[in-house]
């Protein structure tokens, strides 16, 4: 009878511990879920809040937006008028299955982000019922502003970029190593470059194949390349839409709801950027070709 109850003593204590371990093991992963989820940046725009990674879900869809080859696709609104094109501020409504109500149902005054030409995270805004007007909502903690290509994959490469488009350096070189004639006949020259250190220069229509919405597009672009056959800059067309009542050099953060008296009118623009760093068309050596606003011209 004793070694029985030296028995069952003994399973109890082991049971005991095992709880005791599940306890503590349970208590501590709550304790980290919670401390996780406390550190998680957040969007709090008065009754709704917004987590940072569907922020960014937001502004990846307003960004294909520009470049989408589909005619119905929905275009980035133009929010802030400016007289250079590259200046423009757009905004971009959060989707029903963001910002609905807490009875399944569509509100009337919608979230909105704002960016820039090179999809640039600008502000949050919310509608402030009291003040009758956009607000920007609440970063908790403080989200850093970060660039639609910082999500991209790091690469040993150096990356060209112009507005919501990127390359690798060897993406824009890849086509000539190919047919070399029909390749350079391909090239125009550009209408007032003859005066240039390095002109005239010449530009050509090419292609660039991105992933929207898990379904491949072909999108077109222009390369640069001046009488040396170094490559100068490249052209992006952004797809966007205007509204007549259109803010001009506003506050991005506050103002009145504009009231609209016709339909929003698509149109196009085009974004030239110049390299600060030219790379030879036919080789694949790798150099620095980071894209400088103040040296981007308007070039026809």
């Amino acid at each position: 009878m004793s070694s029985l109850r030296h028995i069952f003593r003994g399973h109890s204590l082991w049971i005991t511990a095992v709880f005791m371990i599940l306890l503590i093991s349970a208590h501590a992963s709550l304790i980290e879920g919670r401390m996780v989820e406390s550190t998680e940046p957040r969007y709090y725009c008065q009754k709704k809040i917004y987590q940072f990674s569907e922020v960014e879900s937001v502004r990846e869809a307003a960004c294909n937006g520009f470049i989408s080859i589909r005619k119905d696709s929905k275009r980035p609104l133009v929010h802030t008028e400016e007289d250079d094109d590259e200046k423009l501020i757009y905004e971009w409504l959060f989707p029903f299955a963001l910002s609905k109500n807490a009875q399944g149902k569509e509100r009337k005054n919608v979230e909105r982000i704002i960016f820039n030409n090179s999809c640039e995270l600008l502000d949050v805004l919310y509608y402030n019922t009291q003040t009758r007007a956009f607000e920007s909502c609440t970063k908790v903690p403080d989200v850093p502003v970060i660039t639609y290509f910082e999500m991209e994959n790091v690469s040993a490469e150096p990356i060209v970029r112009c507005g919501s488009l990127s390359w690798e350096q060897t993406e824009l070189q890849l086509h000539s190593t190919r047919n070399l004639p029909q390749f350079m006949s391909g090239f125009v020259e550009v209408k007032d470059t003859s005066s240039e250190v390095d002109g005239p220069w010449k530009r050509k229509i090419s292609s660039k194949r991105v992933v929207i919405k898990d379904k491949p597009q072909i999108i077109f672009y222009e390369i640069i390349i001046d009488n040396q056959n170094q490559v100068r800059g490249v052209v992006v067309t952004h797809n966007i839409s205007r509204k007549p009542s259109v803010a001009h050099n506003s506050n991005l953060t506050t103002g009145k709801t504009p009231t609209l008296q016709s339909a929003q009118k698509k149109g196009i623009i085009r974004l030239v950027c110049l390299l600060d760093n030219t790379f030879p068309l036919f080789s694949s050596t790798p150099i620095s070709t980071v894209t400088s606003p103040k040296k981007r011209k308007n070039h026809e």
